[in-house]
């Protein structure tokens, strides 16, 4: 077995395992960005009704909490992500072409499109 072949199969492997035979036709790009913008929307509606107050944390984890969010919010952190992003991107646009990818692309793509999210969701809360 040659090695292209077995990258293929275990990439193959990795992107089935979290899916069932009757779940993977669902697995695609739109349902990805249903999926991920809801858990957004839904993970700020949680934060802005209070699920993390930092006023009612104890004084040692708003502290902590406020440092988080301060080096999560930092050019750099964000500067690394986007570019994480970008080369995401790339990588979903290289292998548009080869059927035997498109689950890893819907997983990379959800995972991307999360992380966008994620850091969209902690400047608005």
């Amino acid at each position: 077995m040659n090695p292209k072949s077995r990258l293929l199969a275990a990439a193959d492997g990795l992107a089935r395992f979290p899916f069932p035979q009757h779940l993977r036709p669902y697995v695609t790009f739109r349902n990805a960005t249903v999926f991920c913008v809801v858990l957004a929307i839904l993970n700020l509606v949680i934060l802005r009704l209070g699920g993390l107050n930092p006023a009612q944390l104890p004084a040692e984890w708003a502290e902590k909490y406020q440092r988080q969010k301060a080096w999560v919010h930092s050019p750099l952190i964000v500067f690394l992500e986007v570019c994480l992003v970008a080369v995401g991107a790339w990588v979903i646009h290289r292998y548009r072409d080869r059927a035997e990818y498109y689950m890893v692309r819907v997983i990379i793509y959800a995972a991307l499109l999360s992380s966008l999210l994620g850091l969209v969701v902690s400047y608005v809360v």
